[in-house]
């Protein structure tokens, strides 16, 4: 494992990887680490960008579940390791008080989601937000979901119009972590027009 790690490192350090013209052009492509709000906000968007692809988290634990490994490396510090309700610790050992977007909250992903949205109409931005949902929610458990993309549509529809709010579906298996079954989900690509 060391071995392939190293070359694979080596890999992508080098130049021709970095500035390859079919990864992106080094003249018009950016990286902003801000939140979506202010990155919308910055008049090199507002001037030159006409579409937003967002994929934010969709269940209660995405992301700040799977990073953590990368914010510790980042850091390079030594985390208080989490608790779980019984004061016991946690499997993952996830980084206590990690950060956890408001996509990820059960009560404030819908808002989140149209805020989203209503940036993107504000600024004349076509938007095509990804979302994940079990294929069949009234049989497989949408629990973790911190919103149901029948909320979600329903926003986009206000928000944007009917007729501006497309939606394209894509069914697929997804594999569940340490189960030998698969579930069935429904890829929502969610487009808004202004």
């Amino acid at each position: 494992m060391y071995k392939f790690f190293i070359r694979k490192l080596k890999e992508f350090n080098q130049q021709n990887f970095i500035t390859n013209k079919y990864m992106y052009n080094k003249d018009q492509q950016y990286i902003y680490n801000l939140d979506y709000k202010d990155v919308l906000q910055l008049n090199e968007i507002k001037d030159n960008v006409n579409l937003v692809y967002a994929d934010p988290p969709y269940t209660t634990n995405k992301y700040s579940r799977y990073y953590h490994l990368l914010n510790t490396l980042v850091l390079y510090d030594y985390p208080e390791i989490s608790k779980n309700r019984n004061g016991e610790y946690t499997k993952g050992l996830y980084r206590s008080r990690r950060m956890k977007s408001n996509f990820c909250s059960k009560v404030k992903a819908i808002n989140e989601i149209e805020n989203l949205f209503n940036l993107c109409k504000e600024n004349k931005k076509v938007l095509i937000l990804s979302y994940a949902y079990p294929s069949n929610p009234e049989k497989q458990n949408t629990s973790r979901y911190s919103a149901s993309v029948d909320d979600i549509i329903k926003s986009g529809r206000k928000i944007f119009g009917k007729d501006n709010f497309k939606i394209n579906i894509k069914s697929y298996e997804h594999s569940n972590q340490r189960k030998s079954s698969n579930k069935s989900v429904n890829e929502f690509l969610l487009i808004g027009k202004y």
